[in-house]
């Protein structure tokens, strides 16, 4: 009766551990999904900057060129 009873509160604590770690992991993939909206936010937001620096710098090139070209 006392090995019966030793097994199963064993058994009972690994399925609580199991049921903590799951836990743990469940909790690390939710920051990770959230971060990882973030960085996406982020990212877009700086591509957003970088298309209007390039646009910037290709009307200053081409001013440059025309302003070149009427020099000559």
């Amino acid at each position: 009766m006392n090995t019966q009873f030793i097994i199963e509160a064993v058994a009972l604590m690994g399925v609580c551990f199991a049921t903590y770690k799951f836990y743990q992991l469940s909790q690390t993939v939710s920051e990770l999904e959230e971060d990882l909206r973030d960085l996406k936010i982020m990212t877009h937001d700086r591509i957003k900057e970088l298309e209007g620096t390039n646009d910037c710098i290709i009307t200053d090139i081409d001013n440059l060129i025309l302003k070149t070209s009427k020099k000559k």
